[in-house]
């Protein structure tokens, strides 16, 4: 499941769910026209990336990644071409899906003014539009910087849709809670569900990765306090939790 990766986004999940299942039906009625993707948007640390993995992997499509490697145009320039040529070799001539990941657009492809062209930029442009709504490539960019990215990039006929990731409510905090803590064992009378419930409060206003950092760390004091040389030997408390919290917290 879905939610075995990422905790909370729900209506971002069902967003991306709904645009992988018009492209598919596309493919096969050779009928509609499905929005070319979407940027999905937010914070640092808020799972764009992981998301964007995360459903890919539940399902079992190939992913593609862009991303700016190099101030180099030229070669900068080439990579964006050559990542759409590896997504259209995938679909296999449009029977299959991808996913062509675009991580940080606002680097790729960064917002022009009148004194300066981004060769980086037109070449995405080209790219998107010469996407076919049949060839089965969904394209998903992330940014934690929209307003960064090229208008042009975000207009109706591109990437029209954006989608917000923010901090996890208070629902996603409890996925996210309960997720982390599978297989360890915890105070006694306690399950991952009611640790998730009783710890909200305290994660409020935090990240998803903060939140999994967070359990790393107590994860790994225990085991330095207690001297213990596997995961199953220790146990963790809501205490040792917020003991980590208000040490991050300063």
């Amino acid at each position: 499941n879905i939610k075995d990766v990422v905790g909370g986004n729900d209506e971002i999940i069902e967003k991306i769910n709904d645009l992988i299942g018009k492209h598919e039906r596309c493919m096969k009625t050779n009928k509609g026209v499905p929005s070319k993707g979407m940027v999905l948007y937010g914070d640092p640390g808020t799972g764009k990336t992981s998301l964007v993995k995360a459903m890919a992997a539940y399902h079992n499509l190939d992913i593609v990644t862009l991303k700016r490697k190099c101030e180099d145009t030229d070669k900068a320039e080439e990579e964006i071409k050559a990542r759409f040529n590896e997504a259209r070799t995938l679909t296999h001539g449009g029977k299959d899906i991808v996913i062509l990941l675009i991580d940080e657009i606002d680097a790729v492809a960064p917002k022009r003014t009148l004194s300066s062209e981004s060769k980086d930029t037109v070449a995405l442009l080209a790219e998107l539009d010469y996407l076919k709504p049949r060839d089965g490539i969904v394209v998903l960019a992330t940014t934690n910087y929209l307003e960064k990215v090229d208008p042009a990039v975000k207009r109706s006929g591109r990437l029209e849709d954006k989608c917000e990731i923010s901090v996890p409510n208070e629902q996603g905090i409890k996925e996210i809670v309960s997720i982390c803590l599978l297989g360890y064992k915890l105070e006694e009378g306690m399950d991952v569900k009611s640790f998730g419930e009783d710890l909200v409060s305290d994660f409020r206003g935090m990240t998803g990765a903060d939140i999994r950092r967070i359990i790393e760390c107590t994860v790994q004091n225990k085991l330095e306090k207690t001297d213990a040389k596997q995961f199953k030997d220790i146990v963790i408390s809501k205490e040792d939790i917020r003991e980590v919290i208000r040490q991050k917290k300063g």
